[in-house]
């Protein structure tokens, strides 16, 4: 999978973890509702107050996360490793 100038969302997964399954983190790049499960996230670039966001929904998003690590930037998975290069967003 890949996503370009995206926002990426990342969250543990509590059943996984339960499991000792070894891809206990997942990755959605949005729009796109599509759960990637990933063994680990490898980041480059530099965080800012734009491009970097922990966010809770006490009531679960429309992927069903209740707590995720929200970044801006481009994300490729191969091997079941997310490589995530951290951008700045575009103004608005």
């Amino acid at each position: 999978m890949q996503a370009t100038n995206t926002w990426i969302r990342v969250a543990g997964s509590k059943e996984r973890i339960m499991r000792g399954d070894p891809k206990s983190w997942r990755c959605y790049a949005d729009p796109n509702l599509t759960e990637y499960p990933v063994t680990h996230c490898v980041f480059s670039g530099n965080l800012s107050s734009r491009n970097c966001f922990m966010e809770i929904n006490k009531d679960g998003d429309e992927r069903g996360l209740f707590a995720w690590i929200r970044y801006f930037g481009s994300i490729v998975i191969e091997n079941d490793v997310a490589r995530i290069e951290i951008a700045e967003p575009p103004r608005e």
